[in-house]
């Protein structure tokens, strides 16, 4: 047990953070590779730790709370992570490409 409390608050925000991710992963987003799951992963534990002390701060919660906000940060962060992706892979990039040429020299008529 003393070796728990040794451990720093900011490790302690990633490993939430990742089984708030994994959580996330399970629930809600599908369809990702093995690749962008593991991206996703990396992406709530890296939220996670970057924004778990300026919410406590900001929405002066008692430091107890940390952990909790750590995981609700991996689970929305990853999810919003997740359908940014999902949003990107859909997109129909060429499409967009070619709406933005003929709008460009539509004007220069």
């Amino acid at each position: 047990m003393q070796m728990l409390e040794n451990i720093s608050p900011k490790v302690w925000a990633a490993l939430v953070g990742a089984v708030g991710a994994v959580i996330g992963m399970t629930t809600i987003v599908t369809g990702l590779t093995w690749r962008q799951k593991i991206s996703m992963l990396f992406a709530g534990m890296a939220l996670a730790v970057l924004f778990t002390p300026i919410i406590v701060e900001w929405m002066q919660l008692p430091e107890s709370w940390s952990d909790g906000v750590s995981a609700l940060i991996g689970i929305l962060g990853w999810a919003a992570v997740g359908k940014v992706l999902l949003t990107i892979q859909s997109a129909d990039a060429w499409g967009l490409f070619a709406d933005v040429v003929r709008g460009w020299f539509g004007r220069r008529s």
